[in-house]
């Protein structure tokens, strides 16, 4: 921002000054979501895929460092042998042929600046009833380090189970009960200007 004044004189001269150049730097503002908490029952040997959104909320690009591992503050009695984050590309809640598995995900800001991500657990086949599995995953900012500021906000209520921005701690709870799973797909038809809903329901229990 520069200002420049012009006057003249009782001579008629015409003069001209000019002040000092302000300069504006927009900084970046670095801020993102992730949630929330997954309460969900699973039968022996199931998979269970839970459902997260990532968001970038800030005004620029930032990569985010993903984990899911075993265990959650309140502690549970069983683990999984295998847990897999993947990137749901078309946000049907489980992983679809073709969707990376992922550790990391570069977001924009603005215009798709969110992710659907799937983690995928394995329930032990040799789980029993009433028996829990904890899952936390977390989401790291890679710009913390320069801006210790930059936090990945937990949206779940208080924070959810650990009360900490960054982290989503989800539980499934083993059953022999039925164990009905929902998922729904979209499929846009512009020419016809509509969209057509499929949802499934699946009985993984016994």
């Amino acid at each position: 921002n520069l200002a420049t004044v012009t006057y003249e004189d009782a001579a008629g001269n015409v003069y001209s000054a000019q002040s000092n150049e302000a300069i504006v730097t927009v900084a970046q503002v670095y801020s993102a979501t992730i949630g929330v908490d997954v309460d969900v029952s699973a039968a022996p040997g199931q998979t269970v895929y839970l459902p997260y959104v990532l968001t970038n909320t800030g005004n620029g690009n930032d990569i985010y460092d993903l984990s899911a591992v075993n265990g959650i503050t309140n502690g549970d009695t069983i683990d999984s042998a295998s847990i897999t984050i993947y990137h749901d590309l078309n946000g049907s809640g489980e992983p679809d042929a073709g969707e990376p598995v992922v550790s990391s995900l570069d977001l924009p800001a603005n215009v798709n600046n969110f992710a659907n991500l799937v983690v995928a657990v394995d329930v032990p086949a040799n789980a029993t009833d009433a028996q829990t599995l904890g899952i936390t995953l977390t989401a790291t900012p890679q710009s913390i380090a320069a801006n210790p500021a930059s936090i990945v906000t937990d949206v779940t209520a208080g924070a959810g189970r650990d009360a900490l921005d960054g982290t989503n701690e989800s539980l499934i709870t083993i059953t022999g009960d039925a164990v009905l799973v929902t998922t729904k797909n979209s499929v846009h038809n512009v020419a016809a200007n509509e969209i057509t809903y499929t949802v499934t329901v699946r009985n993984n229990g016994n």
